[in-house]
């Protein structure tokens, strides 16, 4: 056992330790601490990410006041927030952070995410990044949106509040619509009359795509007009039933009134029928505001356009005249 912790505390990339009165009661726990410390201190960058588990800073710094100058998440915020700011660092179990070839400092996903990014915007725009740029035929939005639809490269943001990783798109079997794919089983589909591409000198991650979109006919009856979207259940292509076949895995009867069971491929669709998207990189800052500036409150698409440019510009402005930085690496 010992052999094998030694292993794992030589290899590992990160780190996670859970501070604790009773974690400081265990010589063992900190003896494994001290080799992850010298670790971190000989090779440079963030290795240990600490978890404070009912205990504040000040009792840490009873214990070790170095411990006690490094930020850690809190479990008072419950076990939700902890694990975000976990995968913030080390990245998701599917798609991991690693350190850019040829660099030995350990990267956090935001960097890695604003380095892939801006790779995006390379392949989209290999001469020159434009201020803005537009695009409206279906073919071109496709095109372009496809460099950026990949898992835990982007967030888009809805209209009506929320937002996913994009992790691809096509045109849709719909007349002049797209598909916006979430998850293998789960789509929107959306009619959309231009997309966008705002930027920022100096400030990458905070390009953004925006794209409108057309008024779409709901497919469901006396539907409230206050509605921006409706979710179906798509059994085969192009052919909806209500939301509930879903969970109840049939869509019908036959003629001797057994359940008919739903297709394995069956899909959970949502149509959207107007309303603004805005596509950012997952690692942007924009990502994260909370409270007034809430980005999950859909509150882009209570501004036009250009509107929405001078948001983000306003954003940048009170970051600079606060000595805030925005992003690693500028350029």
């Amino acid at each position: 056992m010992r052999r094998g912790i030694d292993e794992g505390l030589a290899k590992c990339s990160f780190g996670i330790v859970v501070l604790s009165h009773a974690f400081f009661s265990k010589e063992w726990a900190q003896k494994e601490l001290d080799a992850l410390t010298a670790r971190e201190t000989t090779e440079g960058g963030k290795l240990i990410l600490p978890i404070w588990h009912k205990i504040s800073a000040k009792e840490i710094a009873k214990y070790s006041p170095t411990l006690a100058d490094k930020l850690g998440a809190s479990t008072l915020e419950g076990l939700a927030p902890v694990i975000d700011k976990i995968i913030r660092v080390i990245g998701p179990p599917e798609e991991p952070t690693k350190p850019p070839a040829g660099k030995d400092i350990l990267y956090s996903f935001r960097d890695q995410n604003v380095l892939d990014w801006r790779a995006a915007l390379q392949q989209i725009f290999p001469d020159s990044r434009p201020t803005s740029s537009s695009w409206t035929d279906l073919d071109d939005i496709v095109r372009v949106l496809k460099h950026v639809a990949r898992r835990n490269l982007n967030h888009c943001f809805f209209p009506d509040g929320g937002g996913m990783d994009l992790i691809g798109v096509s045109k849709s079997l719909e007349k002049d619509c797209i598909e916006l794919q979430w998850s293998p089983r789960f789509v929107s589909i959306v009619k959309p009359s231009i997309l966008q591409f705002e930027s920022f000198p100096g400030f990458p991650s905070l390009s953004y795509f925006r794209f409108e979109t057309q008024e779409l006919k709901p497919w469901t009856e006396n539907l409230n007009p206050k509605y921006l979207h409706e979710e179906l259940a798509e059994v085969f292509p192009s052919e909806y039933r209500e939301r509930w076949v879903l969970d109840a895995g049939y869509y019908g009867y036959d003629e001797d009134g057994a359940e008919i069971p739903i297709p394995e491929d069956t899909r959970s669709v949502t149509r959207y029928f107007k309303g603004s998207f805005v596509i950012f990189a997952k690692g942007s800052i924009y990502n994260h505001l909370r409270g007034e500036y809430d980005a999950y409150n859909g509150r882009h698409n209570q501004m036009n356009a250009q509107r929405f440019r001078e948001f983000i510009s306003d954003l940048i402005r009170e970051a600079a005249s606060k000595e805030i930085e925005l992003e690693p690496d500028r350029r």
